[in-house]
């Protein structure tokens, strides 16, 4: 959480006043202001014991960055619905009885022809974003970086718990199939893949401030 422009004002004019950080706080909270932003106020600079005080790096936003996040963003979105989907049209030629190989690579041509395009628009993005964070730890203060990460962790989470419900639900109604038993183990393990690979991403992020 952010603090008001006005309350990081008066905590860089108490600190360059010479006053304690604990002090400053205590005022604050007299004053009415919640401890939460008393802290955030505190927080926007560095204890460091300079005069004037430092201010703290914050996120950065770019054009630039937006447009790299916003197209790796999408990228994902294809490749993972597109290699569900391709898997499915595998189960589903494998319990074909009797299967059509014609007609199901013929649906499935689709699917490939997607991740032809977008899986190297993803590794690549990817991969040069890696790059720029590791040269410039800066850039992992990126708030569409933050945005990116935490809203594919919201999206995986959100799709395995819906998958699971979709799997307990066959299981209790007796719907259950082998072919929709393969299907709903495919998404658990596409989504949980993103989350542990997004998690990981995520915690580099935190530990960069």
């Amino acid at each position: 959480m952010g603090a008001p422009a006005e309350l990081t004002g008066f905590v860089r004019a108490a600190l360059e006043a010479g006053h304690e950080r604990p002090a400053i706080r205590a005022a604050m909270e007299e004053a009415g202001w919640s401890a939460q932003e008393a802290q955030a106020a505190l927080d926007a600079w560095a204890d460091t014991g300079f005069r004037p005080p430092v201010p703290r790096p914050r996120a950065l936003v770019s054009a630039r960055a937006a447009f790299a996040y916003g197209l790796m963003f999408v990228a994902l979105l294809v490749v993972v619905g597109n290699a569900a989907s391709a898997v499915f049209e595998i189960i589903e030629m494998a319990l074909a009885d009797p299967p059509d190989p014609g007609f199901q690579m013929r649906r499935i041509a689709w699917e490939l022809a997607a991740l032809i395009v977008f899986l190297p628009v993803f590794a690549l993005l990817e991969r040069r974003l890696g790059r720029q964070s590791a040269a410039d730890p800066g850039a992992r203060r990126s708030a569409l970086r933050k945005g990116f990460a935490y809203l594919t962790l919201f999206l995986a989470a959100l799709i395995l718990l819906g998958n699971l419900v979709y799997a307990i639900y066959g299981v209790l109604s007796g719907g259950a199939d082998l072919e929709g038993l393969l299907k709903s183990l495919t998404v658990a393990l596409i989504a949980l893949a993103v989350l542990l690979y997004f998690r990981s991403y995520t915690r580099v992020d935190e530990t960069a401030g």
